[in-house]
């Protein structure tokens, strides 16, 4: 079953989120089966409103997205289903209401991105990626294209995504549910070393992400094809607050805070059979 050709079912009710805290959120999701392209969607973080931005026509596998400075949209994904050969980099585009979204395929020259990448940040003027088997890879640009300019063991296998905090901490989200700090100064000599923080008691976070003030997360259950929850995070104790409830597992976020205090979207990438947002709010302590 492909995702462009799926009928999407959406109800959707408001959750009303404060000027001042008002971040846009970027989700991706894998179709059931493998089988169909990613899907991107927009939410108004202020009206609820639900906006079609196009299927990635083609675009299997898309693990993970990280937002630059200037609001450009990358994603990491797998080459296959099976993960053999190197990771990939892409630039996407949204479409606009009702038309295909759009990507283009970016070549990484010296290094390569891990086989099993599932987690990218943007942060410093460099895409941070880390992977399903441990490593943590910072690329940087050098005019022309994208390079891995470092690469480490962090000792602890990624369960899915990257978030550095304002003040410049690496967070990550750990296979299991759990959360670590990450060492992320290549002069340290503990470049990529992961030390656990908390235990969210979910099975696994596939999506982490810092807002201006909030710390945002998306939930997996058991299996790949499980739902998830958009929930916040304390990173500290592991506490979460479910926020909204998506009919299909998500694989991985970026958030984009706002630079002004106005209305943003909130924008998701979701599988096929439907999404379901809730205004439901419960404390979930691991």
């Amino acid at each position: 079953m492909r995702l462009h050709s799926t009928r999407w079912i959406l109800v959707v009710t408001v959750l009303l989120t404060s000027a001042a805290g008002a971040d846009t959120v970027w989700m991706t999701v894998e179709s059931p089966g493998w089988s169909g392209s990613s899907h991107l969607f927009s939410w108004d973080s202020q009206t609820g409103q639900l906006t079609d931005r196009g299927a990635l026509e083609g675009l299997h596998r898309l693990t993970d997205l990280a937002i630059d400075d200037a609001g450009n949209l990358y994603g990491v994904g797998w080459a296959n289903r099976l993960m053999l050969g190197e990771g990939r980099l892409y630039a996407l585009t949204p479409g606009s209401p009702g038309e295909s979204a759009s990507y283009t395929q970016l070549p990484v020259g010296k290094g390569a991105l891990s086989w099993t990448v599932n987690a990218l940040e943007w942060h410093d003027e460099a895409l941070w990626a880390a992977s399903g088997t441990g490593m943590l890879q910072r690329l940087t640009h050098d005019g022309q294209q994208w390079h891995v300019a470092d690469s480490a063991w962090m000792g602890l296998f990624s369960g899915g995504d990257l978030a550095f905090a304002p003040d410049g901490t690496l967070y990550g989200a750990m296979s299991g549910g759990r959360i670590a700090t990450i060492n992320a100064d290549p002069d340290s000599g503990h470049f990529g070393r992961a030390d656990l923080l908390s235990d969210t008691g979910y099975n696994q976070l596939y999506g982490l992400g810092f807002g201006a003030e909030t710390l945002y997360a998306t939930t997996s259950g058991p299996g790949h094809n499980g739902r998830s929850w958009l929930v916040q995070v304390d990173p500290l104790s592991g506490d979460t607050t479910e926020l909204a409830y998506i009919d299909r597992t998500v694989w991985g976020m970026a958030v984009q805070p706002s630079a002004v205090p106005e209305p943003t979207a909130l924008a998701m990438l979701v599988g096929g059979g439907g999404l379901l947002l809730v205004r439901h709010r419960r404390k979930r302590v691991a």
